[in-house]
């Protein structure tokens, strides 16, 4: 596998992407919405048809702040997410600007219902496909495609970025338990290029609206693949919304990271 500094940086964050479908916050709005407050291509299985919720619309961020901090050795991020969704195409888009990043980031739904149903409860997932396009501080792009069974429960996300200097191949979430909602609860963590693995398990509090993930022990290795070196786990918290608000992610030698994303202005999708 060949190593450079933008390969290690462009694993990392296609990371966040992935694990982002369940708490990374990525985009949303509407063609004419209805502000608030303050101010790779690869064919995913097609989502089966939407089984109705009862929920006619969607409140989301058309605009909010990101900030991430990690201790001990203080490292401070912050990023401004711009969002819109576009009812023709079902796409949600957000653009995000910040000392450090730049990037868009477009997912995709079958349908408008899709992309409502998807928040009617803590840890839907119901996009087609999704994908990150970053220009800086490297330039490289991650293709997310998502797969499900006849109960419209997630099975698999593959994880494919691509650009200059990137050789490592995709990464693949792979699920084989579901609890009674139908949300992941348990699966494996497949590296790039290489039959290694590691397990994970997801649990749901939904009186609390929160979502921790554990990760099991991973082979020996280059367990840098895919940025998760030494990850032991993260709690994810979100609004009532069911917008990610805050994770926290812990790892080895006492190190911990904390993301909380803050929102000026809303919008709302209906069917």
């Amino acid at each position: 596998m060949t190593r450079t500094a933008s390969t290690s940086a462009s694993r990392y964050l296609a990371t966040a992407c992935v694990v982002g479908m369940f708490g990374f916050a990525c985009g949303g709005g509407s063609t004419q919405p209805t502000t608030t407050g303050t101010t790779g291509t690869t064919t995913p299985t097609p989502t089966p048809t939407p089984t109705p919720t009862g929920q006619a619309c969607r409140t989301y961020p058309a605009r909010y702040t990101q900030t991430i901090t990690t201790v001990p050795a203080v490292i401070n991020v912050s990023a401004t997410y711009t969002c819109s969704f576009a009812m023709s195409s079902a796409a949600l888009t957000c653009s995000r600007s910040g000392p450090d990043f730049s990037d868009t980031e477009t997912t995709t739904y079958a349908s408008v219902a899709d992309f409502v149903d998807e928040g009617a409860f803590l840890g839907r997932i119901l996009p087609t496909r999704q994908q990150f396009s970053y220009v800086s501080p490297f330039a490289f792009t991650v293709a997310i495609a998502f797969q499900y069974d006849a109960q419209r429960r997630v099975t698999q996300y593959v994880v494919t970025p691509s650009g200059p200097g990137i050789s490592s191949g995709a990464t693949t979430f792979s699920f084989s338990g579901w609890e009674a909602r139908g949300r992941p609860s348990s699966g494996r963590l497949i590296y790039p290029g290489s039959s290694a693995n590691c397990t994970l398990n997801i649990a749901y509090d939904d009186n609390n609206r929160s979502i921790g993930w554990t990760f099991g022990t991973c082979p020996a290795g280059d367990t840098t693949a895919i940025g998760l070196t030494g990850l032991q786990g993260k709690t994810e918290t979100y609004d009532s919304t069911f917008f990610l608000s805050r994770v926290t992610a812990t790892l080895p030698n006492g190190t911990s990271s904390t993301t909380t994303n803050s929102i000026q202005s809303t919008f709302q999708v209906c069917k």
